[in-house]
């Protein structure tokens, strides 16, 4: 992650575990996660099977996760409250990876532009989208992370 645009200065512990471990230890959504982090700790655990069905892997769910850890190390605790497309969006577009096949990013954004439900995969797939936009138009991660920026459309 030395090209993060917000590497942190902490050390980072990361955990490859089975779900029923994420499970244990995240019950609210450790079902579901491909990974998630305590930043108070500084801990990334990722589901070891969270790969299966997407086209994610090991090394983006930790550079996922640990983005977070790095927000939050740089930020603060209030981007816990921030928008979740701006913190979820800035982890995906610095992990570098979606949880979505390229073949289905056309339906994603059809789903999208007209209002239909999406998936939590296809959530984060939008943010990254909509955060790659403000960047595209010059922000930088600092300015979207820290300034009252309307979420953009796509």
């Amino acid at each position: 992650l030395s090209y993060s645009p917000i590497k942190g200065t902490q050390t980072v512990h990361f955990f490859v575990v089975p779900r029923w471990i994420m499970i244990l230890i995240n019950p609210l959504n450790g079902f579901r996660a491909q990974g998630f982090n305590i930043p108070v700790i500084n801990f990334v655990f990722a589901n070891e099977n969270a790969n299966i069905d997407t086209p994610r892997t090991l090394e983006g769910i930790i550079a996922h996760e640990t983005t977070h850890t790095d927000i939050i190390e740089k930020f603060g605790f209030k981007t816990m409250i921030s928008p979740h497309w701006k913190i979820e969006g800035v982890c995906d577009y610095v992990s570098k990876e979606t949880s979505i096949y390229s073949k289905d990013i056309p339906l994603v954004l059809d789903k999208y532009r007209t209002n239909q439900h999406l998936n939590g995969r296809e959530d984060y797939l939008i943010f990254k989208l909509q955060v790659q936009t403000l960047i595209d138009q010059g922000k930088t991660i600092n300015e979207i992370i820290s300034n009252d920026i309307e979420e953009p459309k796509l």
